[in-house]
């Protein structure tokens, strides 16, 4: 039986507050590109939003997560409140990305605007 090997990013921490504090709001991102090339473009993308996560407001932390031979990758972030969640989804780095994987829908929704009603996406995408 093969194993699965799953890469993940050190935690990066953001300037949001301490986890003890009180509640968090946790988002995990999952997406499967359709092509391995775009699964390394994924990736990268990420990696370009997490060297933000220090000054990302109402970040508390983030880790990013990939599985190549499955051409999925993804984040876990923890975030002081949903609001700060909306305003990272909304942000136009972040919306830029999605445009590259055509996910912008998932982006428009999670930023609370009006999104297509049908989805054209080149892999898919899972976030709770």
């Amino acid at each position: 039986m093969r194993r699965q090997t799953i890469l993940r990013s050190p935690w990066q921490p953001g300037p949001g507050t301490n986890p003890a504090d009180g509640p968090v709001l946790v988002s995990f991102t999952d997406f499967t590109s359709d092509t391995f090339l775009r699964s390394w473009s994924v990736a990268l993308d990420g990696l370009r939003l997490r060297r933000t996560w220090p000054a990302t407001p109402g970040a508390i932390g983030m880790w990013l997560w990939a599985d190549p031979p499955r051409r999925r990758s993804g984040s876990v972030s923890v975030w002081a409140d949903e609001g700060r969640l909306k305003e990272f989804v909304g942000r136009p780095d972040h919306c830029g990305s999605c445009a590259r994987t055509a996910a912008t829908e998932c982006c428009a929704r999670r930023a609370g605007r009006p999104g297509g009603s049908t989805p054209q996406r080149r892999g898919r995408t899972r976030t709770t």
